[in-house]
């Protein structure tokens, strides 16, 4: 049976319509995929009494008070929440952000340079954190 035969077949119309419906239920799937990573990639982050979603992309670093966390944006702003950097470590899940002491985040995509001297990092906007002996071999690595 050649191609001309299978065209001409009245039950081809069937089959491919069937499998367009099939494919636009794959593509829908995808396009929901989609929209959950990038929302992912995102952070939900309480700030003058709204809620701001914030792409983790923009979060320089975060540092620990206490209970209280300030992140830094790109942009220059700073936030202060009441959250603990174990919450903002979880809630971000990115691989992005790592945790390079017991009070520092930081974007492992926006540092400069590092300070073997004095144990820190210094990042973008002129910030400096400082990092742990047991993440020092993970910002090493992070050189290569």
């Amino acid at each position: 049976m050649n191609t001309a035969q299978i065209i001409k077949h009245p039950n081809t119309e069937i089959l491919l319509m069937a499998e367009i419906n099939k494919l636009k239920s794959q593509l829908k799937e995808v396009e929901q995929r989609l929209i959950a990573y990038q929302h992912k990639n995102q952070v939900m982050i309480y700030d003058s009494n709204l809620h701001k979603m914030m792409a983790v992309d923009d979060i320089i670093m975060i540092q620990a008070s206490s209970n209280y966390s300030t992140i830094y944006l790109s942009n220059g702003h700073h936030i202060l929440t009441s959250k603990t950097l174990k919450h903002w470590e979880v809630t971000c899940c990115s691989c992005d952000l790592v945790r390079i002491h017991k009070s520092f985040i930081i974007h492992k995509n926006k540092w400069l340079s590092i300070d073997v001297a004095s144990s820190s990092v210094f990042l973008s906007l002129g910030l400096r954190a400082k990092y742990s002996r047991m993440s020092k071999a993970t910002l090493f690595q992070m050189l290569t």
